[in-house]
Parts: C-alpha cells; structure tokens; sequence
C-alpha cells in the first residue's frame, strides 16, 4: 500500500509498505481521503510528533477483527470519536474527550491507503457514513465534533453577537454554524486574503481584515458599541488571543478552541480582570451521539448549515507536499489527500 511519512521537518515522502494485519478490537479501512487538519501541519513542520499521522478520513472497512460488535466489512465509514471507555477518571467526571484510551488509536493513520483503527468497548473511533455525503465532504465529521465542543462550551443565547477570530476550518464551521444556531450576527476576521475570499461566499454576516487599521472600530459598527458577547479564538495566535479580548463587551465569553504553539510572554490580560471575562477552553473531538447512537457531527454536516461546496482543495498522494503547503498557507479552508478515486 502507499503510504505519507515525514522525512524530517517538511518533507513528505510516499512509500510502498505491507498493508497493517489486523488485531483484536480494530478494523482495517481502505482509506478514500483524508483532510489535513491544523495538528498534522503542526507535525510536518516539526512542531509535534504524533503516532499516527492523518486523522480525518473517510473510506471502507475491508476487515474486522476479533471482538469488533457494530462495524461490518463492506460498511462505508468516516473517522471521529463516538464513544469512550466511560470507566476512566476523565470519562466518569466529564470530559470523555480526553478518554485515557485516546492516542494509540490508529496504525499508521489516514495519510495511507489502508489503516487499522480501534472500535471496541473502550474507544471508538468510526461512524456510518450516510450516503448523502460524498467522501472528501465527510472528512469534516472529526472537524465537527470539535466546533461542536466550541458551540457547548459557549453557550450562545439567541440573538447574541459571535465574533470568529481565524477562518480556518475550525473558525469558519463554527461561524456557519453559529449563524444557523440563532446567533444576532455572526463577524469573521482574519489576515489571510485566501481566507477572507473564501469567507465573503460563506453564511458569514460581515468579514473583517485584521490587517485593516480600523478593525477594531469595524467590529464595534457590527456588533455594537460594547463589544462582542462571543468570541471564538480559532487561530493559535497569541496576538490574536489579545485581540480578542480588546473586541469583547464586559462580561463576554472568550472561546479557546486552537492549539498554541508559542508562549504568550507579551499578551496582556488585564482585560480579563477589567472585563470580567470568561476565557473558556474547548477541546475536540468530544464523543457527540444521540440518544439512540448515532453521530450527532452527521447529523449537523447534513443539516445545512455548511457552504461546503466552498471549503476543499482536493490532491493526490502525488501531491502531497503542494497540499501540505496550500494548507499552511490558507489558499482553501480544508485541503484533501484523495486515494480512491
């Protein structure tokens, strides 16, 4: 099978190896595509290292193994997680998404044409996907599930302002969603001209340039005078985390739902005492279900609420390092490595 590995900081290559054999309580998935999210370019610039590389697929099980209940071979299915050991001390105290059960789940990850992921009583990690969705659209479900976690954590009330710092895919999921969700307006703000291009075709009320001088006055004419009841931080920026909470009214939520990979040794958070602030985390992917076991991050990809005709550049494993470098440069929301055509 084909397969992207990191060389060293930056360099992708693609190897022929022997496909993975499969083990008790995992299936194996003939991966059709995978997104590249904000930790796998984090990875390919030398930021992180992870056990698996390439995490938001989607493809076909092609063999179960011992103990595996509810997954067939032959099922079409996208990755995200749906269930967690429910026994550990994070999952009986409410924060199942971080399941002690959570980082040795994939060999070797979704970067490759075929992968094993774990499916058993103690960690799940693959849902149906409904055919209405094609495959490069259901690598969003993983990417969901955490803007569904962002939507928990704030709160929102209806007819509250949202203001989305960062409109990666995180950030632009979360305004589009937010928007249908009852929010009074929904402003997006970012640096990037890609991203600010892509956001003007998108159910975003008004889209902001950070690099205008006047954004601040720009968010106050939006929003009103006090500031934004909501804000989401969807960047990994220090300095837009400042941002933030000079664009917040008092009393405002600060929604943290990105990774940091820089101190923040000159952010000044006197606002957060001065504006009685809540600075929230938000953490992702959460375990979302209904009552009856379906993936809650399907359900609201089919909703409607999303212009994803707008989000996806689509590449071959041939042109992987091209994806990895438009996706570190914003030219699409959410580029995609396609294996099966």
């Amino acid at each position: 099978m084909m397969r992207l590995t990191l060389e060293s900081p930056g360099q992708l290559k693609l190897i022929e190896e022997r496909s993975p054999d499969i083990l008790p309580g995992t299936v194996k998935v003939r991966v059709s595509a995978c997104g590249i999210c904000g930790s796998d370019i984090a990875q390919w610039k030398g930021h992180r290292s992870d056990r698996y590389f390439g995490h938001e697929f989607t493809g076909i099980i092609t063999e179960v193994g011992p103990g595996v209940k509810d997954l067939y071979e032959g099922m079409r299915v996208t990755s995200g997680m749906i269930g967690s050991c429910g026994v550990c001390w994070n999952c009986q105290n409410g924060h199942p998404n971080y399941c002690r059960n959570l980082h040795e789940i994939l060999t070797p990850g979704g970067f490759a044409e075929e992968t094993l992921v774990e499916h058993s009583d103690r960690f799940k990690f693959l849902t149906l996907l409904p055919s209405e969705i094609d495959d490069v659209t259901g690598t969003l479900h993983e990417t969901i599930s955490c803007v569904l976690r962002i939507i928990e954590r704030a709160e929102i009330k209806p007819g509250q302002s949202v203001l989305v710092v960062g409109l990666g895919a995180i950030g632009v999921l979360a305004a589009e969603l937010f928007r249908g969700l009852g929010a009074g307006i929904v402003v997006g703000m970012d640096l990037n001209p890609h991203r600010l291009a892509a956001a003007h075709k998108l159910k975003i009320d008004k889209v902001i340039d950070r690099s205008n001088q006047a954004w601040l006055e720009q968010i106050f004419e939006a929003v009103g005078p006090k500031g934004a009841d909501i804000i989401i931080e969807a960047t990994g920026s220090p300095k837009a985390l400042g941002d933030s909470f000079q664009a917040a009214r008092v009393g405002a939520k600060v929604i943290i739902g990105s990774v940091y990979h820089d101190l923040a040794n000159n952010l000044d958070i006197v606002p957060i005492m001065r504006k009685e602030l809540a600075v929230i985390g938000a953490k992702g992917s959460y375990p979302y279900v209904t009552s009856y076991g379906q993936s809650i991050a399907t359900q609201t990809l089919l909703s409607g609420h999303f212009s994803t005709k707008e989000y996806f550049g689509v590449y071959s494993p041939q042109e992987a390092e091209q994806a990895f470098e438009d996706a570190a440069s914003g030219r699409f929301i959410k580029p995609v490595i396609k294996f099966s055509q």
